[in-house]
């Protein structure tokens, strides 16, 4: 058993460089607290790194959305959010629980109902700073949507609020969910590659320094993004997705009628590269795999975010993030896995993550 240690926490440090706002906690003072805190267990004991990633992912995603700050998201979202997504997960595969009204679907329905009151007095409050005319320093996305509202002459109603509340939740789901998974499932391989973890964290080292740090010197961790692109692959943490028809069209040769639902499996077209098995990051590295398919093939050898006008609008914020978490992460500390646990994925939730967590030692 490795020992572990509690860093010592750096002062929070001053920003001039243009890294987006809600990104900024993650770096130095702020992350060192949380590290002490979460990943980084007393003397001999292991962390569950996979919770403590999904609490942060939500923390990001929170201020970004929404402006909250880290321990008002701890306060809210684990309590209500999560496990409302826990229970959508479980109705997917087994419906009748929608219809049973036990414990857990009286609970489903109370922190739902929960959960909108909170982001709708949210959304309810902020609707009213803007027409009072304040006009916030960093706006997050709530901000330009409800200037939008403004600059259109948009009337308000209940049916905006009701909107923008559900909008708002799904950012949150797709905002920290995918990042959490992606995270978990890189330490996991890079606990297994020692030289991938020393690349990844010289990386880190140079791009992410004290008064250094921009988007475009994140843009520059070519093997850390790798990693993470090559985790999405290899895991497919959103395995398959759903489309519905809008007109009648042809699928290699058969006729298919508008409103059928059509199941596109993302994990089998990655499945479609060599040696689709094993985590090789140099694949998506310049000369790599990815570049070796053809121009008209290649954006949809590689689809974690799906492809066309209806893919993830998040997927560049969820890539700089990762790559400043896992940064920072392997800077200032060493993982190895717990022995005696097994890391097969949980098929029965989405996005995949180990079905027994990532208990690992931090050092």
């Amino acid at each position: 058993m490795r020992d572990s240690i509690i860093i010592d926490l750096t002062p929070a440090r001053q920003w001039d460089t243009p890294v987006p706002c809600a990104c900024r906690h993650l770096l130095w003072g702020p992350t060192s607290a949380w590290l002490a805190a979460t990943i980084c267990p007393p003397l001999g004991y292991d962390s569950e790194a996979d919770e403590q990633r999904r609490h942060l992912t939500l923390q990001v995603i929170g201020e970004a959305v929404l402006s909250l700050p880290p321990d008002e998201c701890d306060r809210v979202f684990p309590s209500l959010y999560l496990p409302v997504m826990e229970e959508s997960n479980a109705r997917a595969l087994r419906p009748w629980r929608c219809y049973l009204p036990g414990p857990s679907w009286w609970q489903y329905r109370s922190r739902i109902r929960r959960l909108d009151t909170y982001i709708t007095a949210l959304i309810r409050q902020r609707w009213q700073q803007h027409c009072s005319g304040w006009q916030p320093e960093d706006p997050d996305l709530l901000d330009k949507i409800l200037s939008s509202i403004q600059a259109n002459k948009t009337a308000w109603s209940s049916k905006i609020e009701q909107q923008l509340c559900f909008e708002m939740k799904t950012f949150l789901l797709a905002g920290h969910e995918t990042s959490a998974a992606m995270l978990t499932w890189t330490l996991l391989e890079l606990c297994r590659n020692p030289e991938l973890t020393q690349q990844v964290r010289q990386e880190a080292v140079q791009h992410l320094a004290e008064g250094a740090c921009s988007v475009a010197s994140i843009d520059r961790m070519a093997v850390t993004l790798a990693c993470l692109k090559e985790t999405l692959r290899r895991y497919s943490v959103v395995p398959v997705v759903t489309r519905k028809l809008l007109q009648d069209d042809e699928l290699e040769g058969f006729q298919v009628p508008a409103g059928t639902y059509i199941a596109c499996c993302l994990r089998a077209v990655h499945d479609l590269w060599k040696q689709p098995a094993s985590w090789l990051p140099h694949r998506f590295l310049p000369g790599g795999e990815y570049e070796s398919f053809d121009d008209d093939v290649r954006p949809f050898m590689f689809v974690p975010f799906i492809q066309g006008p209806r893919n993830c609008l998040g997927q560049n914020f969820s890539l700089l993030e990762s790559r400043i978490v896992l940064g920072q992460l392997l800077s200032d500390f060493s993982f190895s896995l717990a022995p005696g646990v097994t890391h097969e994925p949980k098929l029965s939730v989405i996005p995949l993550a180990p079905a027994n967590g990532l208990p690992v030692y931090a050092s």
